[in-house]
């Protein structure tokens, strides 16, 4: 990088050319020292115009690019921004310094040095690493804020559950012919309160296990494939994981009916999931009591 100074008797113009490709200018006017430090290589002039009221700042950038400036003191300390991330054109620019600092106090220092830095950076979105969606970003995109934690084939489709997933759906599926193509099986699985944790099915019920979720109660539920619809367990509990403030009111959609397997320690979280198909056991292992319990798929007994 070339380097160079002019200086200045009393006030008027800069002597000389203007900075040229890839150059550095420092003037001295009237006590100031400014430099513009061009990258990677606009041409440019200063023109100062007075301490510390205004100083005009001219430049030429030789094709559009993005942009921002600075006031710099002589340790490189930033004073004041001057402009941040803005798109300018192939053009003669006039910009101009008032003399304060970012906190609208005149600048003490004698020495200041102006900053330019220009480049033609642009993102260009290309879908998020590691997702082989056929979609880039709308719905059908398979997104969620934990990844999958469990599968469960129901004849030609695949479910899959996420966990707890701030308020969005946890029960995601794709047909097996196109895998890439995300849907959305069910409507009423986003609870906050729940995490989707585990699947297990006997191809009329998907039964999920929560785990986590901002209620620190366990249980497992059961989905009805066909009408999406909660399935109920003759023999199961009621639960409500979030009740209105001061009231015995549970919150709409926070209410399940009937569930079975319900817990409260940490170490009854579920750990797994399995159905029989033809047969009527449920079972649900608890790897923190090394315990496997069985219940019936019907009564939730």
């Amino acid at each position: 990088m070339h380097r160079w100074s002019e200086r200045l008797r009393g006030t008027g113009s800069p002597i000389g050319p203007s900075v040229s490709a890839m150059g550095v200018k420092r003037v001295a006017f009237c006590g100031f020292v400014l430099a513009l430090g061009l990258l990677p290589q606009p041409a440019a002039a200063v023109e100062p115009a007075g301490r510390p009221v205004e100083t005009k700042i001219s430049f030429n950038l030789p094709r559009e690019a993005t942009t921002s400036a600075g006031v710099y003191d002589d340790q490189g300390r930033l004073l004041r921004t001057l402009w941040r991330g803005e798109s300018l054109p192939a053009a003669p620019t006039l910009r101009t310094w008032n003399g304060l600092d970012d906190s609208g106090q005149p600048v003490a220092t004698s020495r200041v040095e102006f900053r330019l830095i220009q480049h033609r950076v642009r993102a260009v979105w290309e879908g998020v690493i590691g997702n082989s969606s056929a979609s880039l970003g709308d719905p059908r995109v398979h997104r969620s804020f934990f990844p999958a934690s469990s599968f469960q084939p129901v004849g030609a489709r695949m479910y899959y559950a996420v966990g707890y997933n701030e308020f969005q759906p946890g029960v995601h599926a794709f047909d097996l012919a196109t895998p890439q193509a995300h849907l959305l099986p069910f409507e009423r699985t986003g609870d906050a309160f729940v995490s989707y944790s585990l699947l297990a099915s006997d191809g009329a019920l998907l039964y999920w296990a929560s785990t986590t979720g901002v209620s620190k109660n366990s249980f497992v539920s059961a989905i009805q494939i066909e009408s999406g619809k909660r399935a109920s367990f003759s023999a199961g509990q009621p639960i409500c994981l979030n009740f209105w403030p001061g009231s015995k009111d549970c919150y709409p959609g926070q209410l399940y009916e009937s569930v079975t397997n319900l817990r409260t320690e940490a170490e009854d979280i579920p750990t797994g999931l399995a159905v029989q198909r033809q047969g009527r056991l449920l079972a649900v292992a608890h790897g923190g009591r090394n315990l496997i319990r069985l219940f019936d798929k019907t009564s939730g007994a």
